[in-house]
């Protein structure tokens, strides 16, 4: 255990506090981490997440216990009797946020204005999945994107973005890019979506590529093309591998636009393809 944190076991948060994203546990332990109440926490299980310190129940003091909720339970990807890293989190307010609902729903500005202000104060990190109430029903947001990266609180301020229910590329289509970049000399080391949100992972030369197909979140085609570069950006772990993005046709007029700072950090390549598979140009 490092410094500035501690190892706290996990049980069910009490009716009262689910879905008000707080996390109760010793006031001794908030002092030993430099916090108070109110104050964001990082929770680290078997993925990272965040969540709001707040004291714990007068029965818990002392018995080395946090209570979570389901939410921030899946979130941080764990169950009750799990242990967790608890530390005081750093975190920065979010400038955009970008979700997917995870049912159907209607997006539309009310709407998007409407789970803007429930999610006032809110921490979250990419990944996370949120719940919203709504007159009928209680709808799960998953967090696609954040700017800046990391963890982040929505504000007044922040722009929200609620994107339809994305199309994934299907994993033929996924399987016809892995066999293009085949016969351009990679060796293909994983094929399918994995919880990094790399489509397929490859090797030239020696040197990794993770590759990212281009999917449809928002009519808007620019969008869906910065939310990618987004996602890329946020898995970029190794400076010394190349990042590639791969587009249908209809994209091409955009690749332009992507900043340079962005291509130079990435590595990036592009590989533009027809909807036949077969590739119309690459860069």
């Amino acid at each position: 255990m490092g410094v500035g944190e501690v190892v706290l076991r996990v049980v069910d948060a009490k009716e009262k506090d689910y879905g008000s994203f707080k996390t109760r546990f010793d006031i001794d332990v908030m002092k030993k981490l430099g916090i108070g109440p109110g104050d964001i926490v990082e929770i680290v299980g078997r993925r990272r997440t965040v969540a709001i310190a707040w004291p714990s129940y007068p029965e818990d003091e002392g018995k080395g216990i946090v209570r979570l909720d389901s939410v921030v339970r899946e979130n941080a990807g764990v169950e009750i009797g799990d242990k967790v890293v608890v530390r005081k989190a750093s975190f920065s307010e979010a400038k955009t946020v970008v979700l997917t609902p995870l049912s159907e729903i209607t997006v539309t500005e009310t709407v998007v204005s409407y789970v803007k202000r429930r999610l006032i104060d809110v921490p979250l990190v990419s990944g996370d999945k949120i719940p919203v109430p709504f007159i009928d029903k209680q709808v799960f947001f998953k967090v696609e994107f954040t700017f800046p990266q990391g963890a982040v609180v929505i504000t007044p301020n922040t722009e929200v973005l609620i994107t339809r229910r994305f199309r994934e590329a299907p994993l033929n289509f996924k399987l016809a890019v892995a066999k293009l970049l085949e016969e351009e000399g990679y060796r293909i080391i994983h094929v399918g979506k994995k919880e990094s949100e790399i489509d397929i992972i490859a090797e030239k030369d020696g040197r990794k590529t993770f590759v990212k197909i281009v999917e449809e979140h928002f009519k808007s085609k620019e969008e869906n093309l910065y939310i990618t570069l987004g996602k890329l950006l946020i898995q970029m772990k190794n400076p010394k591998a190349e990042y590639m993005i791969v587009l249908t046709e209809e994209y091409e007029n955009l690749t332009n636009k992507i900043p340079e700072y962005v291509k130079n950090k990435l590595n990036l390549k592009t590989l533009i393809i027809e909807r036949k598979y077969t590739i119309k140009r690459k860069q």
